[in-house]
């Protein structure tokens, strides 16, 4: 079927759905099916209690309240039934009611927060968000994790990234200090999905299926669900599970509500200041709920950074050893400005009908300058007597560079649907566009070369962190008029991807086994397509050099990485004005880089194709869910190929058609009210990159050295499937403790792995990565979490509590006989062995303060075929503060310490001893306040 067809064909669907709701909605009198009993959940306040647990005394059925507190309870007997509510943290309530056929049967339960004997059990805002987090973890059938709009915000994390750092299993990859990509139990950041209210995101990136979820703010979620084990109605493509970020609903509180937070920071390193501010809108006007929320933040940061790479070097007396033969020196100052937007509109004339339309939109800006100092050892000659951390080399070269790069992250969501109970049967359906583009409005370097050749001698062995370099002590470096102009460098890319994704299901009770069911069936459209367009020029024309020397371009600014001391800043407004000046004449065909700037480009469409059909069982003490996914997809990739020879261009392309089955089996056994079992068989699928599967070839060096980098797709790639087993027990306690343990196993097929080997791109020295299959691979691990608060304590110790959990993942791939030496099982990428979090806070009436330590071991980033020149990230570990005082009922004022501990980011290859990159970021606190109302 065509894209067109399908797009007709559930464009159809979705008019006829939002006719039926029509229907429905214009005869409210039919809305009610017969013997059917809504209700809401709440607290003393009136703020709903998700993940309450309601049981119908007089039939059995167990049912769950939703975010917004609500439930409904179809297919009831008549006359009077008793509903058992509980909720951990909270006193249980018994509530009699009436059952009248075809009348509005609703009702709401007020849960207190006090046993018998007057003892508060939930009280001050950790607490309040624990308690609404382990509720719905506890009643959930698959395992999950919850992390609510007031968990994060007492944590000082600025995007999702951060925010999940702190559940269990979970890995965070930083850039400049601030995390982005996700993994969870081992997995890369490509087997986890991520979804807004349920619909998938794509990745503004080209090179990656994952998603950036730095660019996202933190404060505009209302909370983070995290699926560890798949149900069948969920997309099969998250191996690792599913992250869905909840917003906002006008109906979480159905009154005029706002809210507002913002602050000011102090950044350690560069004596800089960030800020943030944020808020929201929401009220309830009759049966129409309405919400706006808005946050805006700017990091300005300085960070140090550089990087040696290490290759095999053959000495003078003829041997091989590996060694450093190019080094830069990089000093960072970045501007990150984050905006997001959020609205809701819901229509609920009763309550089993709805209809919704949402929207949201977030935009991450990098503004960055860096100065950087290269030098570049293998123009000159190893002499005689090196090791692998004691060298001379002589004739080196020298290059001094500064660059401005822009670059936008953008992602644009609208979903429309709507959700209804007609009689005995349950339906909803939903539509929805993304839109996530990346693009570079500036991305310019300036480079020269020093004329001087100095003999330079390294040592690494003292200190591999911050190696003794005689450059810094001689300075040649640092005599300005020996620069001259080498180059300058223009590039643009741009990046869109676009998905229409149309979705309906329908639910019907009956039973099974003599015990109460609801079978469900449902089918998804997801129309996706991106394209990118990468163009690059170089010109090294005498004419295109600035009209004055390179120290005429200086600041007064010393240029400082650690302790090495790079020179003088370049001044931005100067080059800034060279650039203006001068890009009309070097972004010219004649120094345009057509390689470069044609083979990089592709273009892919993808058609995921879906349906299931599943039942969910309730026996007295299990529920029993079976069903079975299957998703079919369409792929077609298109990119220039370069010959050569006569250099000339044709189109290479990617196509493939598969489908794929899904089986899915998941036990949920209460052993009592609060000790959970969960057993899960699932199956799950990761689709490869765009850009790894087609034909393209990408350099990615930025114009200096003497290997360029270069990396090519691979259309012989195929889909990693992964059969997987799950298996928990969680033991609830009160007033809101928790223990649990959880083993997992992923026996995976098809694993993609990078690989990088050495040879020649257009008659150049190359370092070549591309993607492959693994023959087979698995992971294996646990998870151990505990949290308890201190009530059993005297006095004022009694606001004393901690949680804290710990993941171990052992997982190895097997690669490929086509890799020389390296058939043997190795790590799998991005996995850390262990990670764990742990968190002692305080809180009484109306103050409360947190202190936080995250850690994650060492892992693989990247494979090389000598197996030495693997690249590994070191674990990193941060500790972080946070303290609140309430003023009044309404304003709250809070501060934040975060990487305390000033921990650096460290890469390597092969052994500690090799390291590749070495950055700090320094400490930041902040200081703000929130009001609500």
């Amino acid at each position: 079927m065509s894209r067109i067809a399908i797009r007709r064909t559930f464009g159809r669907s979705a008019v006829s759905a939002w006719a039926v709701a029509a229907a429905l909605l214009a005869t409210p009198h039919v809305a009610y099916a017969q013997n059917t009993v809504t209700g809401r959940i709440v607290d003393k306040n009136g703020a709903a209690l998700p993940g309450a647990q309601i049981i119908v005394k007089e039939t059995g059925q167990r049912l769950i309240a939703d975010r917004q507190g609500r439930f409904v309870a179809p297919s009831l007997p008549g006359g009077q039934l008793t509903l058992e509510v509980s909720y951990l943290g909270f006193a249980p309530a018994v509530q009699v009611v009436d059952v009248t056929s075809g009348a509005a049967n609703d009702v709401q339960i007020t849960l207190a927060s006090a046993l018998d004997d007057g003892t508060i059990v939930v009280t001050g805002t950790i607490l309040d968000a624990t308690a609404r987090a382990l509720n719905q973890q506890r009643t959930n059938d698959a395992t999950t994790n919850i992390v609510s709009a007031d968990a994060i915000g007492r944590f000082p994390d600025t995007n999702i990234a951060e925010a999940l750092q702190r559940v269990p299993g979970f890995g965070v990859e930083r850039d400049q200090g601030e995390g982005n990509f996700i993994s969870i139990r081992g997995a890369p950041a490509e087997f986890t999905a991520i979804t807004i209210d349920g619909v998938s995101l794509p990745s503004t990136s080209p090179d990656t299926r994952a998603i950036d979820l730095g660019t996202i703010p933190s404060d505009v979620v209302s909370s983070l669900e995290v699926s560890k084990t798949l149900l069948p109605n969920q997309e099969a493509d998250a191996i690792a599970g599913t992250v869905n970020l909840v917003t906002r609903s006008p109906f979480d509180t159905p009154r005029l509500r706002a809210n507002a937070s913002g602050g000011l920071s102090f950044n350690e390193y560069g004596n800089t200041n960030d800020y943030r501010f944020g808020g929201s809108v929401s009220d309830v006007f009759g049966p129409v709920g309405i919400l706006l929320s808005a946050s805006l933040s700017q990091t300005d940061r300085r960070v140090d950074n550089f990087e040696s790479i290490w290759e095999p070097v053959t000495r003078p007396e003829g041997d091989e050893i590996l060694g450093v033969p190019e080094q830069e020196y990089k000093d960072y100052d970045t501007r990150r400005e984050r905006l997001a937007l959020t609205g809701a509109f819901e229509y609920r004339p009763d309550a089993v009908n709805k209809l919704y339309v949402r929207g949201t939109f977030s935009r991450r800006t990098d503004d960055e300058y860096r100065n950087l100092l290269a030098v570049i050892y293998a123009d000159g000659t190893l002499q005689p007597g090196a090791t692998e951390g004691l060298a001379t080399w002589r004739n080196t070269r020298i290059e001094k560079e500064w660059r401005h790069r822009i670059v936008r992250d953008q992602t644009f969501t609208v979903t429309a649907g709507g959700e209804h109970e007609l009689g005995k049967v349950g339906f909803d359906y939903s539509g929805s566009y993304t839109r996530a583009k990346q693009d570079y409005p500036i991305r310019a370097q300036l480079r020269f070369r020093s004329s001087l050749r100095p003999e330079i001698s390294q040592n690494f062995v003292d200190n591999p962190d911050l190696p003794e370099i005689s450059l810094f002590t001689t300075g040649e470096h640092l005599d300005e008029s020996r620069y001259a102009f080498r180059e300058n460098t223009f590039r643009e890319q741009d990046t869109t991807q676009n998905e229409w994704a149309f979705q309906t299901n329908f639910r019907i009770p009956g039973t099974l086994f003599g015990s109460p069911a609801t079978f469900q069936i449902g089918a998804r459209a997801r129309l996706r397509d991106i394209e990118t367009d990468n163009e690059q020029w170089r010109d090294r024309r005498a004419g295109s050099a600035p009209g004055v020397p390179m120290a005429d371009l200086l600041s007064d600014t010393a240029s400082q990485n650690f302790d090495y001391l790079l020179g003088r800043k370049f001044e931005p407004d100067l080059v800034k004005s060279y650039f203006d000046s001068i890009r009309s004449v070097s972004q010219t065909d004649g120094t345009r880089r057509i390689s470069n700037s044609v083979v990089s480009d592709f273009q892919a469409k993808e058609e995921v194709l879906s349906s299931y059909a599943m039942t969910r069982i309730e026996f007295a003490k299990a529920n029993l869910i079976l069903g079975l996914r299957v998703e079919h997809t369409n792929f077609n990739g298109t990119a220039p190929v370069f010959n050569a020879v006569d250099n000339s261009f044709s189109v290479g392309q990617a196509r493939r058609s598969y489908t794929d089955f899904f089986p899915n089996a998941t036990l949920r056994y209460a052993f009592d009210d609060n000790f959970i079992g969960r057993v899960a068989l699932t199956r799950a699928v990761a689709r490869p990159n765009y850009r790894d599967v087609v034909p393209r070839v990408t350099e990615n060096s930025d114009g200096g050295g003497s290997i360029v980098d270069v990396d090519r797709g691979n259309p012989d790639l195929r889909q990693t499937l992964s059969n997987n087993l799950d298996a928990g027990l969680e033991y609830y306690f009160r007033p809101l403790g928790l223990l649990s343990a959880n083993v997992f196993y992923k026996d995976l097929e098809n694993y993609e792995f990078s690989i990088t080997s050495a040879g020649t791109f257009l008659g150049q020295p190359a370092r070549i990565t591309e993607k492959r299959n693994a023959t087979d691979g698995r992971i294996f691990g646990f998870e151990l979490a505990a949290q308890a608060q201190f009530t059993f304590l005297p006095g004022f110790l009694s606001g004393f509590g901690v949680f804290g959990n710990f993941s171990y993942a052992d997982a190895k791939i097997t690669l490929p006989a086509s890799v020389p030496g390296r058939t043997d099982k190795v790590r799998l990428p991005n996995q850390s062995k262990t990670t764990w979090n742990a968190a002692i806070f305080y809180e009484v009436e109306r103050f409360n303060a947190r202190l936080a330590y995250t850690k994650r071991s060492d892992y693989i980033d990247e494979f090389n075929v000598d197996a030495r020149l693997d690249t590994y990230w070191e674990g990193r570990e941060q500790l972080d503060l946070t303290a609140s005082f309430d003023i009044t009922k309404n304003i709250n004022i809070f501060f934040e310490g975060k990487n305390l501990t000033n921990t650096p980011g460290v890469r390597y290859a092969g052994d500690r001893s090799r390291v590749t990159e070495y950055e700090k970021f320094g400490r930041l606190y902040f200081v703000g306040a929130r009001l609500n109302f």
